[in-house]
């Protein structure tokens, strides 16, 4: 049972570790009003997500050191990740693409 669940652990880690995007491209800039913040989440070890002003949670798979401070505002494009696990179970998992500093906080 214990190798059953160490094997199901190593998948997950590994499937998660994925970055070719498979799903739509997403654009949040300027022309829509949707902004959204860089925050520091206390779970699992601690990790930068990005929350948008609709709300929504995504956990970027690649976001950038310059990019990880917490309250940070951005605006983004990026590509929603399809069949990726994360053991975080906090957003939706992406790729992004570009990325920016807002100049307000």
């Amino acid at each position: 049972m214990t190798h059953l669940f160490a094997i199901s652990a190593v998948v997950l880690v590994v499937s998660g570790c994925s970055s070719a995007g498979n799903g739509e491209t997403q654009i949040i800039d300027d022309k829509g009003s949707t902004l959204a913040v860089v925050s520091y989440i206390d779970l699992e070890g601690g990790f930068y997500g990005i929350i948008t002003d609709d709300g929504e949670h995504h956990e970027p798979v690649n976001l950038h050191v310059d990019y990880q401070v917490d309250g940070l505002r951005i605006s983004y494009k990026y590509t929603t990740l399809q069949d990726v696990a994360s053991f975080r179970m906090w957003g939706t998992p992406i790729e992004i693409l570009e990325i920016r500093e807002r100049a307000e906080r």
